[in-house]
């Protein structure tokens, strides 16, 4: 629109509905800043109130700790061996720790029996490879917004591709982070596909609330035939003969190093770098590796309140935008 209305000599009417595409642009902005930072806030605020640590691998080879107990990441958050049929989520365990916890102060002279007796099993995640698949398939979602992110018109720079980068790349971080924190396989599978909803906003403001005009002009624009693209421009207009003709002597020739490159799914590629990148991000910032060579929570601390800048929000990072009690 913005790009209309400069090419009609900015007629009034365009320019008002160019003001208000940039108007939703900005509640568009502000809606998805405001999930992230939520989302951002639930992980390193109120997750840390209910003293839940972070997920890490814990529970990673619960499987194999049966035959190996000192094997790594055989021992949970709670102190005591993994074994397939004592792992929980969070909600759960931490259910169970009260329970026992609660026998064990009401029956102050039993705390050792209850503490032999009742076993609230342990905190750990369901399936590593789940875990793995299901940030690919976001990281996957994620790609297309990505991509998109062009415009070399100066005012589109700071105001729609910067901006744009900086939601995607929160996007990316928080929402790796909400995956790599959820321990069982279905909830996994779900909020994999929940999370991209976030950055569909933006075409459900334009859908629900650019007004008709908006819309009949948008329609009423043609496809712009690019320079140097003639023969793609005009294959539409050649006659079957011509096709034919010219697929014949396509087939002819020898693999190209350009046609040799195709077999390569670069998009593919790319969905596994930025995966790993945001995966490894998470246990950088979040995990130290333990004593048996697994990766597990680093220490975690109560906040001191519920205040969460927009600092802690951007960088992700627990303590580094609001204070903990030592």
């Amino acid at each position: 629109m913005p790009q209309l209305a400069r090419s009609a000599g900015y007629p009034k009417n365009l320019v008002i509905l160019c003001i208000r595409c940039y108007t939703f642009l900005v509640v568009n902005y502000i809606c998805q800043g405001l999930i992230l930072y939520m989302i951002a806030k639930e992980e390193l605020v109120w997750d840390a109130f209910a003293g839940q640590m972070f997920l890490c691998d814990f529970g990673r080879s619960a499987g194999d700790c049966v035959d190996d107990p000192t094997g790594p990441n055989c021992v949970g958050p709670g102190g005591t061996t993994y074994a397939p049929a004592r792992i929980y989520s969070w909600s759960v365990w931490s259910t169970r720790i009260y329970v026992r916890d609660a026998l064990k102060a009401v029956f102050p002279e039993k705390a050792a029996e209850i503490q032999e007796l009742v076993d609230p099993g342990e905190y750990g995640i369901e399936s590593y490879s789940c875990r793995w698949l299901c940030c690919a398939l976001f990281t996957a979602t994620l790609l297309g917004d990505l991509v998109g992110s062009r415009g070399l018109w100066f005012i589109n720079v700071f105001l729609v591709v910067l901006p744009k980068l900086l939601l995607w790349s929160l996007t990316a971080q928080a929402g790796i982070t909400f995956l790599m924190e959820t321990s069982t396989i279905d909830d996994l599978v779900v909020n994999s596909v929940a999370l991209a909803f976030i950055l569909q906003i933006d075409e459900l403001l334009c859908s629900e609330l650019m007004t008709e005009t908006n819309k009949a002009i948008v329609d009423m624009l043609e496809d712009y035939e690019l320079q140097g693209y003639e023969e793609a421009n005009t294959v539409e207009q050649m006659k079957d003969s011509e096709l034919l003709e010219e697929y014949e002597e396509k087939l002819k020739r020898d693999w190209s190093w350009m046609e040799l490159a195709n077999f390569i799914p670069f998009k593919l590629l790319l969905v596994i770098a930025f995966t790993v990148l945001f995966v490894e991000l998470y246990y950088w910032r979040n995990c130290v590796r333990g004593p048996d060579g697994g990766m597990v929570s680093k220490h975690m601390h109560y906040p001191q309140s519920t205040r969460f800048s927009c600092l802690a929000q951007k960088s992700l990072v627990a303590g580094s935008g609001f204070h903990h009690h030592t």
